[in-house]
């Protein structure tokens, strides 16, 4: 057993009295004080390590952002098309329900062998 943890550390809770249902994967514990929101679209900055052949609008990666894993959409490119060795600001939206995540937080995205790495520069929606 741990006896701590602090920020910049994850860890696992056992709680009791909440049903599995009620809790998932990803979910973050925070200070009562904080008011946070879920985020469903966010500009990042990112680069590509490798892609077959062009990113595009509707193009749909997993991120992976410290405990979030999920698929989001390419909305839209600040260029016409991007390639293995690219930059770009893109501007994605998660697929299936909002997540928490910060401005300024490291992410990288797969889709089968496509690699790349960013960093959220813009929070556009919160919930």
């Amino acid at each position: 057993p741990v006896k701590k943890v602090v920020a910049g550390q994850a860890g696992s809770l056992a709680l009791k009295k909440v049903k599995r249902p009620m809790i998932r994967k990803g979910m973050v514990l925070l200070d009562s004080l904080i008011t946070p929101g879920s985020v469903r679209e966010f500009t990042a900055e990112v680069l590509i390590f490798y892609h077959g052949t062009t990113i595009k609008q509707n193009y749909q990666p997993i991120i992976h952002c410290e405990t979030v894993r999920q698929a989001a959409k390419v909305l839209s490119i600040d260029k016409n098309v991007v390639r293995t060795g690219d930059r770009a600001h893109i501007h994605f939206r998660f697929m299936y329900h909002p997540e928490y995540v910060k401005e300024g937080s490291r992410f990288i995205f797969r889709e089968g062998r496509t690699k790349g790495i960013g960093k959220i520069l813009n929070i556009i929606t919160r919930t």
